[in-house]
């Protein structure tokens, strides 16, 4: 799953039991993905109680350059929270009102927003 908010993107995977014989996939966890630490850490910083003790891994030469490992039930709190404070109508506007309209991330947002609407029919 991938998610766009206005300070980060994400992607969240299933996480793998690594403890287990063919590392099936663990059913409590995921791994949350960021292409930039910032990420995460606004994340983190937003969600204290829920996820500040969880360490930032980086991953340098994985697709994904860092992660965390959180519990599903901790981590769908997050996103229940993260969507009742929706208090914009214009994604990308209130992207650029917290990253400056000309930071890279918001630039990348317009991309995205360009090669999905070519989707629509």
């Amino acid at each position: 799953m991938w998610i766009f908010c206005p300070t980060h993107f994400l992607s969240i995977v299933a996480a793998r039991d690594l403890d287990a014989p063919g590392h099936p996939i663990d059913p409590t966890r995921l791994v949350v993905r960021a292409r930039r630490r910032e990420h995460l850490e606004a994340l983190i910083q937003s969600h204290p109680d829920l996820l500040c003790a969880l360490a930032i891994m980086a991953t340098p030469t994985r697709d994904y350059a860092f992660r965390i490992v959180v519990m599903k039930e901790a981590f769908a709190e997050v996103m229940r929270r993260q969507v009742m404070g929706i208090d914009y109508d214009n994604f990308k506007s209130a992207a650029a009102a917290a990253n400056g309209h000309a930071s890279p991330y918001v630039e990348a947002l317009h991309r995205v927003w360009t090669v999905m609407r070519g989707t629509q029919k």
